[in-house]
């Protein structure tokens, strides 16, 4: 991964061409973690703090949190690393998961590391469960996944490093990852249905509503705030991911891959709008209001802008198929900063 000291001294590796729009963002680079290989950006809170992934010269993986400068403090699930933080609270309580391999989606465990440093595997009841503990809302919920004894891919709400409840969406998938909540416990997320397909949801109100990026092979969303922003990732046909945007509201889908880069993903976004992002040129902050954004960025353009309806709303129904014995294998890569 390239340097970020080039970013940290000038703007001119985020040059406007002559046809590019207004500026209309802000682009600040993340300090990386002292001593890091990489230095990766999961999720921002409300009080501009971040949390993320950091890699050791051993190639292990440690999480972290603190400021945009740097001024962060590290720790792990287990002393052998490979922890891997997602989500963030107002308190500064933090989900996310441990990871004892880098391709099964289901070996993973998640845990919520409170303010006070006490961490927790999140448990359905008395059993511990697999998978990942995503993303925060400011009431201390979150969402995850987890995976079933026939592999199958479930997801749920929880809050103080428990579960609470079942999240269903329409159709019946393979899986279904809630990736963030917001305060009116709308949930965000990305499913797999049994053709393979991968496409992100909103679910609101027992409803949900699949969107799928233009030509894109697979879609997720990962982050949602209060005002309906959503972030997330979509593949291409070379199997490579781009960091995307994208208003619930108005169903418009906004590029925010840095110029340059070959590959990004966006991670959860704070309440003004400033989106935790990384890619192969540098780990960020990208404000959508500049006003609310931290020291240090550089204004850039948006990207390109496409409004794509939504898919149809849909309810839930328990659909009467008949599921296999034991799941398929994804085929879906996960977002990167959780490999």
């Amino acid at each position: 991964m390239r340097s970020l000291l080039p970013a940290l001294l000038c703007a001119c590796g985020f040059g406007i061409s002559a046809t590019s729009p207004l500026l209309a963002a802000t682009l600040v680079p993340v300090v990386p973690v002292a001593g890091a290989t990489d230095t990766l950006v999961s999720s921002i809170n409300d009080k501009d703090i971040i949390t993320g992934t950091y890699v050791d010269s051993g190639g292990a993986k440690h999480g972290y949190f603190g400021t945009v400068a740097g001024s962060y403090t590290t720790f792990d699930y287990k002393a052998s690393g490979n922890t891997v933080p997602v989500g963030i609270d107002t308190a500064g309580d933090i989900t996310g998961g441990y990871f004892t391999s880098s391709t099964d989606i289901c070996a993973s465990v998640p845990f919520e590391r409170t303010a006070k440093g006490k961490i927790s595997v999140i448990k359905k009841g008395t059993k511990s469960l697999s998978g990942l503990a995503w993303g925060m809302n400011t009431k201390g919920e979150f969402v995850g996944y987890y995976c079933d004894d026939t592999g199958f891919v479930l997801g749920y709400k929880g809050k103080a490093g428990k579960y609470q409840s079942a999240v269903t969406i329409s159709g019946t998938q393979l899986a279904t990852a809630p990736s963030a909540i917001n305060a009116a416990e709308t949930i965000a997320g990305w499913s797999v249905d049994f053709s393979g397909a991968s496409k992100g949801f909103i679910l609101k109100g027992g409803v949900t509503s699949f969107v799928s990026y233009p030509s894109a092979t697979q879609t997720q969303l990962i982050g949602l705030n209060d005002a309906g922003l959503a972030t997330g990732v979509w593949t291409d046909t070379h199997n490579i991911q781009h960091a995307f945007m994208y208003d619930t509201k108005k169903s418009k889908f906004t590029s925010i891959e840095p110029n340059g880069a070959t590959t990004s993903i966006a991670g959860g976004v704070n309440n003004d709008g400033v989106i935790a992002l990384y890619s192969d040129v540098g780990t960020f902050l990208y404000c959508t209001n500049k006003k609310k954004c931290p020291k240090g960025g550089a204004d850039v353009a948006t990207g390109k802008v496409t409004h794509v309806p939504a898919g149809a709303f849909l309810r839930y129904e328990n659909d009467a198929v008949q599921l296999p014995a034991k799941a398929p294998q994804l085929g879906v890569k996960p977002p990167f900063f959780a490999n």
